[in-house]
């Protein structure tokens, strides 16, 4: 999450929706802005020397916003925020590779990953718990194959640098694994996360 009171500015990081690579290249220009409030994995990101403290609030929802008091349930409609939303298949598996160690899994299947992570994790948080609040959806929703887009949109909205996303999380270097799933898992993930592939669809207007 990136948050700028000043600037009515807000990213919401949906994990494994390329968050880390997105909050990674923002950073990169925002070390001038004084209200600048981050939150992501890692306890304290560093920027041009300044360390910014990342355990407030919670990253990922406008709820967190409210319950630390850095944003008031009234200025909720104003706010300008950004976020990303992934096909659930693909972003299952993603989740899926990373629950075990990489070593284990290039022995391994696709299909036996994603049955294996069934069978010994809770299913991850639907994406669509990140992107509404009240109900009602953010105002900018893009597609996970366009974070370059988004990047760009929201440096035209800051008035920043753009710069190309360099950073890749790494399981996008496992893509060519994140293929041939069989149909019954496909399904399967499709009616789990229902909602995130209409909402995806209607994103992707497929």
């Amino acid at each position: 999450m990136i948050f700028i009171p000043s600037k009515n500015f807000l990213y919401l990081r949906v994990p494994k929706t390329g968050s880390t690579s997105t909050t990674h290249n923002l950073l990169e220009n925002l070390d001038s802005i004084e209200d600048l409030q981050c939150s992501q994995p890692e306890d304290f990101i560093t920027v041009n020397p300044i360390k910014i403290n990342v355990n407030l609030p919670v990253h990922g929802k406008i709820s967190n916003l409210i319950k630390t008091g850095l944003l008031k349930e009234e200025n909720v409609c104003n706010l300008k925020t950004f976020s990303v939303i992934r096909d659930p298949v693909d972003r299952l598996i993603s989740v899926a590779w990373d629950s075990v160690p990489v070593d284990v899994a290039e022995k391994y299947t696709t299909d036996y990953i994603v049955e294996y992570y069934f069978e010994n994790y809770s299913y991850d948080e639907p994406q669509v718990e990140f992107l509404k609040y009240n109900g009602q959806l953010i105002s900018n929703l893009y597609a996970y194959e366009n974070l370059d887009v988004m990047i760009k949109d929201i440096a035209n909205y800051l008035n920043i640098n753009y710069n190309p996303i360099k950073y890749r999380h790494r399981s996008e270097r496992r893509k060519n694994k994140l293929i041939n799933l069989s149909s019954t898992l496909v399904d399967k993930i499709y009616q789990i996360y229902e909602n995130d592939l209409i909402l995806y669809q209607a994103v992707t207007k497929k």
